[in-house]
């Protein structure tokens, strides 16, 4: 049922004409190129990392709908993992964060995506630190002083509060599945409990 409703909203274009403006037509320039621009032509320069480019260039080149047929069925197949593997209150969790991600917010989708996988046993929390390095240009750390002179002083990155909407769903769900996954692995206690720790305070 839900994702027939979101497949309804895809189908009905939602997204404005100043962000369809900004975000399928700076793929035509090199990456963290400053001729990327608004609709109304201020600086506005996609300040990702180069995986995340990787991922959307060969997307959004495309256009509208194959950017979001590939997203939707990323979706879904989200969805059917899940409803395997996790319980009601997970699947509402997720349901609330896939709406805003792939209807709202789709440039961090695949940030989100990578949240998502920070609940893999053992390797979770290096998807923890991927989401923030694609969030950002740091994979590979961009240098350009600019880039990010343009990510802390400029009115439409951080000091835009319409992005902490965005902002805030991203850290609280980066929090909760990172908390989750060390919550249910306990690394902390399963450090105390090892052995060599436990011989280390026996012969003291």
């Amino acid at each position: 049922m839900l994702q027939t409703v979101k497949l309804g909203v895809i189908l009905s274009d939602p997204n404005s004409a100043q962000f369809k403006y900004w975000f399928y037509t700076c793929f035509q320039y090199p990456a963290y190129s400053f001729k990327c621009t608004t609709v109304h032509g201020d600086v506005f320069p996609m300040a990702y990392s180069l995986l995340w480019y990787a991922v959307y260039t060969p997307l959004t080149s495309r256009g509208y709908w194959v950017f979001n047929s590939a997203m939707f069925t990323v979706d879904c197949v989200t969805a059917l993992i899940l409803l395997r593997k996790t319980s009601q209150l997970s699947m509402l969790l997720w349901a609330q964060g896939s709406i805003y991600f792939l209807i709202v917010s789709p440039q961090d989708f695949l940030v989100w995506t990578l949240i998502l996988c920070s609940r893999i046993r053992r390797i979770g929390p290096l998807f923890s630190v991927l989401a923030v390095m694609t969030k950002f240009p740091l994979l590979p750390p961009i240098l350009d002083s600019r880039i990010w002179d343009y990510i802390v002083n400029n009115p439409y990155s951080v000091h835009d509060m319409y992005n902490w909407a965005r902002y805030s769903y991203l850290i609280f769900y980066w929090l909760l599945y990172l908390g989750l996954w060390l919550h249910k692995r306990r690394p902390f206690q399963f450090l105390v409990n090892s052995p060599l720790i436990r011989r280390g305070v026996s012969d003291a």
